[in-house]
């Protein structure tokens, strides 16, 4: 019977225990992670506000853009702790670490420590916007990217050229739109659960997500902050997002749940004191306008509504803000004459630049379900004190602002002239002053504490880190507490720290990608080096006169292969039983290297493998608690490692520009144009959506205990997946297009900025071939016994889902006290939205040099809802297909209509099963509207209980009853012939959307009776009605359906009624008791059979005993004592 089976699926679900897992793999078949993160990316320099987020939000984007896999060699370290659990959904709370994280320069520790990042719950955040906030009068309005894109000539250069201002225009140009008018100039990314993904907004204002998840996700509403008669917007406060089942997720929405990011100040200005320009001053007019005005750049998520209006909640706290600054060095040189054009121009600009954030973080303080809570505590970390920069010193300390000038006297007598030429404002310890002004670090989380619903603790977690002042936080372990019988389950973590030659993590000594180096003669910015006495135009001329200085600067930014590489990552984790995984890193290699402007993968000589930066996973080895080795990994990122002669498989996608020189344009004399640029950071960064700085495209897994292995090969750059070059570009300025470089051949500025990405495909799974070892053969070192092979969307039409994209760059020659040379592009390009789905799946097994295709899976989609629709399997002579149906197959009948606009659309409705073609049978889950063909009654009894039956042509029904969703009525089977008869009716459910009655094609009743908040069935009766039961426990179903826990005397008194009532004496009688958070307690059967289940603090079932408390099953868990 098709309710009893369903039942029992929900018990099993319930009974299941779990031992403490700790994952730790390498995401193999379909997972793949080519999207976007500033984690990775080098700095925009385009025209647009750059986003900064703290440590927790960042860890939500690494692992959302970066999922760890073989592609970016990262191993998956998830580590289980807690899973919030009601009815059938589940949120899993876990630790996991991420070893890309951990050698960033700039990495910060989050809430649980360097690298590592809590999954709980979700968040929306800005990742890019092209409102410039600085809007001042007299600048020109470009318009929004809507207004550039709307247009069916929209990409065309004549049309692009019509937005841009004149050459000699000294104005600024802008993205001029406040966020309310269109949010087209904006992307956000969208993290929780296991959804990952941006958010963007086309042409014609409506919202598309770009992912690799094949589940489809709506933006339901957007609601805005609002100030004045007129309701002007200022800002978003919340989103509301729909999954494909209808359950509603709420991001923001109260102040505590939306971190804030004040950008600070830039200490880059320029003043003129006779015939001198100094640079390198901090701008207190636009440093106070920007500190004093935050902008929103995340939106934590705060509720997850389900379709039966019951809640789970977030609750968030407001941290101190936190102050992180990024440093750089920056000169320009322009020398100009050309007599013809009337230009003369000659101008140096010499740029220590400190760019200062300050971040508002929220963090988690409180998830509620109806039967649980969990409670999140904190306290201000004790690692690494950081300090102050001069320039936030004043700002967050009374100050007159109006007496401040370049030359003011500062602290102990100092210009301000003189504080930034000496370098102070770096966030270092300030050293050539006598003050130190200390920042609050971000808080680390203590303990979660989780409660059940008579708000007694059920577990509680306790975390530990490092408290040393000179490293960034690390997290030690972590123990999670049985508070009964005080039982704990312990968790060690070790990393690499070596005691000497330690780098601090706020020194600039940093490689092309921002990992640490031990390079000491160019680090990241000029006051550091060893000759301070060359700077400015000096400087310059120094490296850029002379090739071999400016090729010696160029390679000591490379990565190299040093103690550094693996500073602070985690090496060792050691568990509860005792067991220890150790992991050992290498060097990124790459051996080649994917170019744009030609699009080519061009390989090192001799395919030799160089360094990329950073680390990825070498082995990892498993021991058990005697130090006995039971499991060891290697992995091999080589093309061809079957063979005798492998070559690097790593993928290098982008190589930093420091130098910039023109020497001159077609009309302008190359003898009469002289700009040089040099800075410490990337002059033009890789696109946005580039992805990882290194991929590969083949990956080796070897299992050392017996040499077997399995070959991963992956879409890439070198195998038909390199990006696109742009639509077109349009500039202000002719002779951009016309630039010479130093040797006289043209310099194409525009190639240097957009691509069209092809990031959703590349990281796909194309085939895994098992091995077998071959012993003492050089030649070849195993025989291939198993291949399969991925297949995936390949029709050319999935281009044509994309959203138009417009972006604003301000061209190298732009000079910034004339109009001269005052120059834009406009650049048109594409970004794709489309879903690369899996299409077809190829086992085959291998004997020698035979092979025989063991099976076939194919699947097909509805592109627009994101569905299978027809899967086939071929097995021998065999084909299996079934096809599937969903809510907007039946858009003609009005409750799908309204399934499909809630967006209700994972349900299937209709399914075909055939064998050989020849249908085998079919079935249909037929929904209707509570009040087109459900009805109610008692309303006037039990306003807050009502019981929704059969009752059909209902005209007028209740307000209230409009608002519910669409529950199943009925399924159908279908048989060979193609008829169709009515399996089982369901008759009668609550206001919980529980079922409560259902009757079977033979006329065989089940009931049911719910408690613990109306959560979980207590009492299954069966064979009589619903009516009958009712009718004799009248208000007692109330009670105990609204008790968080039942009580013991409600229980019993329902269990006598309903065991001695002569209209049940024909009725089959089950009764269930539970722990809410644990599971199952105690079973009764019809028969008056018992059975109790035990659990541990952590949870887990260790015993099942009958009514004479006889031990039936029992399990153990081992721990080193």
């Amino acid at each position: 019977m098709i309710i009893k089976q369903f039942f029992l699926t929900f018990l099993n679900k319930r009974l299941c225990f779990k031992m403490k897992l700790v994952f730790l793999f390498l995401i193999t078949p379909l997972a793949f992670s080519q999207t976007t993160s500033a984690v990775i990316q080098g700095y925009n320099k385009g025209k647009y506000s750059n986003v900064e987020n703290s440590p927790s939000v960042s860890g939500f984007r690494t692992f959302g853009d970066f999922s760890p896999s073989n592609f970016i060699g990262i191993v998956d370290v998830t580590m289980p702790i807690h899973t919030v659990k009601y009815r059938d959904f589940s949120l899993p709370i876990a630790l996991k670490y991420h070893s890309g994280m951990g050698t960033k320069v700039v990495s910060e520790a989050g809430p649980v420590g360097l690298g590592w990042h809590l999954t709980s719950g979700g968040v929306i955040s800005l990742i890019k916007s092209k409102v410039d906030e600085s809007d001042s009068n007299g600048r020109q309005r470009v318009g929004s990217e809507a207004v550039l894109t709307e247009a069916d000539n929209w990409s065309e250069k004549s049309r692009l050229a019509t937005f841009l201002p004149s050459p000699r225009d000294s104005k600024n140009i802008f993205f001029g739109f406040s966020i309310v008018d269109r949010l087209v100039n904006y992307v956000f990314a969208i993290d929780f659960l296991d959804y990952s993904g941006e958010i963007y907004f086309d042409h014609h204002n409506k919202a598309k997500f770009r992912s690799t998840s094949s589940k489809k996700i709506e933006l339901k509403e957007i609601k805005f902050k609002t100030v004045g008669t007129n309701n002007k917007a200022i800002g978003i406060e919340s989103f509301s997002i729909v999954d494909d089942n209808g359950i509603e997720y709420i991001f923001g929405g109260h102040t505590n749940s939306i971190e804030v990011t004040y950008q600070g100040y830039n200490a880059n200005a320029c003043v003129t004191q006779g015939q001198q320009r100094i640079c390198g001053m901090i701008n207190f007019e636009d440093a106070m306008s920007r500190i004093m005005t935050g902008k929103e750049t995340a939106w934590h998520l705060t509720k997850i509504i389900f379709p039966n209006t019951e809640e789970i909640t977030f609750e968030y706290i407001k941290e101190h803000p936190n102050y992180s600054t990024r440093i750089f060095t920056d000169v320009k040189s322009l020398w100009l004459n050309n007599s013809q054009h009337g230009i003369f121009t000659r101008e140096n600009n010499t740029l220590n630049t400190e760019q200062a954030t300050v971040t508002a973080p929220s963090n988690l303080r409180e998830i509620k379900t109806p039967t649980s809570r969990l409670v999140f505590e904190y306290r201000v970390e004790k690692s690494l004190v950081k300090y102050i920069s001069v320039g936030l010193y004043y700002m967050f300390n009374d100050y007159d602002y109006s007496q401040v000038g370049p030359y003011s006297s500062g602290p102990n007598g100092f210009t301000y002239s003189q504080l930034i030429h000496k370098r102070v404002a770096t966030g270092l310890l300030p050293y050539d002053l006598d003050f130190n002004s200390v920042m609050r670090g971000f808080r680390q989380l203590d303990n979660i504490v989780v409660y059940n619903n008579k708000n007694e603790i059920e577990k509680s977690i306790d975390f530990a880190y490092t408290e040393t002042q000179n490293e960034r936080r690390k997290l030690l372990g972590f123990e999670i507490k049985d508070t009964g019988s005080q039982q704990a389950e312990k968790y060690a973590f070790k990393y690499d720290m070596p005691k000497v030659d330690s780098p601090i993590s706020t020194m600039y000594n940093k490689d092309d990608y921002g990992f640490y180096t031990d390079n000491k003669d160019y680090p990241g910015y000029i006051a550091d080096w060893s000759y301070p006495e060359l700077e400015g135009q000096n400087t310059l001329h120094f490296l850029i006169g002379d090739n071999t200085k400016r090729n010696a600067y160029i390679e000591n930014r490379k990565p190299k292969i040093s103690r550094f590489n693996t500073w602070e990552i985690l090496t060792e984790i050691t568990y509860p039983t005792g067991g220890v995984t150790k992991f050992e890193y290498e060097s990124n290699m790459y051996g080649a290297l994917a170019k744009n402007y030609p699009f080519v993968v061009e390989s090192n000589y001799n395919n030799e493998a160089k360094p990329a930066g950073g680390v990825r996973i070498k082995s990892v080895k498993s021991f058990d608690s005697n130090n006995i080795l039971t499991k060891s990994t290697s992995y091999k990122y080589v093309k061809g490692y079957e063979g005798s002669t492998p070559t690097p498989s790593g993928i290098l996608t982008h190589v930093p520009t420091y130098f910039d020189i023109t020497k001159g344009t077609i009309g302008v004399n190359r003898d009469n144009l002289d700009y040089k640029r040099w800075s410490t950071e990337d002059i033009y960064p890789a696109h946005r959506l580039r992805g990882n700085h290194i991929t590969y495209s083949e990956v080796t897994e070897v299992d050392d205990m017996d040499e077997s292995f399995v070959i991963y090969k992956y879409k890439n750059y070198d195998n038909g997946y390199h990006d696109k070059p742009i639509l077109n570009y349009a500039s202000s300025f002719s002779h951009d297009t016309q630039m010479l470089n130093e040797r006289g051949g043209l310099k194409n500025v525009w190639q240097n900025w957009d691509v069209i990405s092809m990031g959703l495909e590349r990281g796909q799974l194309l085939s895994k071939a098992y091995y077998k070892p071959i012993k003492n053969n050089i030649d070849k070192k195993g025989e291939k016994i198993k291949e399969v092979i991925y297949q995936y969307n390949e029709n050319p039409n999935r281009f044509e889902d994309h959203i138009r994209t417009v972006n604003l760059y301000e061209n190298a020659t732009h000079i910034a006290g004339t109009g001269d040379l005052h120059s834009f592009s406009l650049v048109a390009s594409l970004i794709y939205t489309y879903t690369p789905y899996l299409t077809k799946e190829t086992e085959i097994d291998y004997n020698g040099t035979a092979s025989i295709v063991k099976k076939e899976s194919s699947y097909k989609y509805n592109d627009t809802y994101k569905t299978v629709v027809e899967k086939e399997e071929k097995i021998g002579d065999k084909i299996y297909k079934t096809t599937y149906k969903y809510p907007f197959d039946f858009l003609n009948q009005t409750v799908y209509k309204d399934m499909e606009k809630k967006n209700i659309i994972a349900p299937i409705v209709q399914e075909e099963y055939y064998v050989n073609n020849e249908r085998v049978f079919g079935q249909k889950n037929n929904y209707a509207r509570w009040y087109e063909a459900l009805g109610w009654r008692d309303f006037t009894v039990n306003p807050y209980d009502p019981i929704i039956t059969l009752q059909d042509n209902v005209l007028n029904p209740p307000v209230f009853a409009l608002a519910h969703w669409p529950l199943l009525k009925n399924i159908e089977k279908q048989d060979k012939q193609g008829n169709w008869e009515k399996e089982v009716d369901f008759l009668s459910y609550d206001s919980k959307h529980n079922l409560l009655s259902s009757r079977d094609k033979t006329g065989f009743e089940t009931n049911y009776i719910w408690g613990y908040n109306r959560s979980l069935p207590i009492w299954v009766v069966a064979n009589t009605s619903y009516s009958s039961i009712r009718s004799l426990l009248g208000n007692k179903i109330k009670q105990i359906g609204d008790a968080p826990l039942p009580l013991q005397e409600d229980v019993e008194a329902v269990n006598t009624l309903l065991k001695q009532s002569s209209d049940l004496k024909e009725a089959v009688i089950n009764h269930y008791l539970y722990d809410p958070i644990k599971g199952l307690i105690y079973k009764e059967n019809e028969r008056g059979g018992k059975e109790y289940y035990e659990y541990d603090g952590f949870g887990r079932l260790i015993k099942v005993q009958d009514s004479k408390k006889n031990t039936l099953i029992e399990y153990e868990y081992n721990y080193k004592q």
